[in-house]
């Protein structure tokens, strides 16, 4: 039975608290993206975003993360099989030859690796920059990326109702639909392009009005 993913404690500030790189999320950075977070120092896990889930947030909207963050968070739900609310979403990603499953994010504020576990990073796209605290199973299932199978360890339950969650997921799955095919190339008019005869035919005068061309062609 898969219980989940534990936890890493990376102790590197003499301090339990630290004031350390912008947070994924506009509200807690700002729209620049460039106002400092307070992190824990064992998990680097921003502190707003720990609060927030514990008092029960939860959101799928992928604008509410900065650009960069809505480029992995999309490439991200691409290798999710995003079914129906109560059933497990697999996923469909990459997979180690030793098959452990990865998800490919840099973020060196939090971790020197690249790979993430994609349940990791399926957390922080709808509950918060957890940063590396570990999540628990509740389904059991190692490939499942339904957000309420999976709950970071400071949760008793996934608290998010089920009407709220179906409301999320038609969301996620409008931006990633929108994401595919951007307003600007279903809005643009098509222009027909016609032969301009007329400018051709004095072009065409012009150039043979040169005293070169018309000894050539004499």
């Amino acid at each position: 039975m898969f219980d989940g993913i534990k936890g890493r404690t990376i102790k590197s500030h003499k301090d339990d608290y630290y004031q350390g790189a912008p947070c994924p999320y506009h509200r807690h950075s700002g729209q620049d993206n460039t106002a400092y977070s307070w992190r824990k120092s064992d998990t680097h896990a921003c502190m707003e975003c720990v609060e927030e889930a514990k008092a029960g947030h939860f959101s799928l909207d992928l604008h509410q993360l900065h650009q960069s963050a809505q480029n992995y968070a999309r490439r991200f739900w691409k290798s999710v099989d995003i079914s129906h609310v109560d059933n497990c979403w697999r996923w469909t990603g990459k997979v180690s030859k030793t098959n452990h499953l990865f998800f490919m994010w840099r973020r060196p504020e939090i971790s020197s690796s690249y790979k993430h576990h994609p349940i990791r990073v399926l957390n922080w796209l709808s509950r918060g920059d957890i940063g590396m605290t570990g999540v628990k199973s509740l389904c059991g299932e190692r490939r499942c990326c339904n957000p309420l199978h999976q709950i970071p360890d400071f949760l008793e339950n996934s608290n998010v109702t089920r009407e709220e969650f179906k409301k999320q997921r038609l969301l996620l799955i409008e931006q990633l639909h929108q994401a595919e095919s951007p307003a600007y190339l279903l809005d643009t008019p098509t222009i027909s392009h016609q032969p301009d005869f007329e400018s051709t035919y004095f072009n065409m005068l012009k150039f043979y009005e040169k005293s070169p061309v018309r000894q050539f062609v004499k």
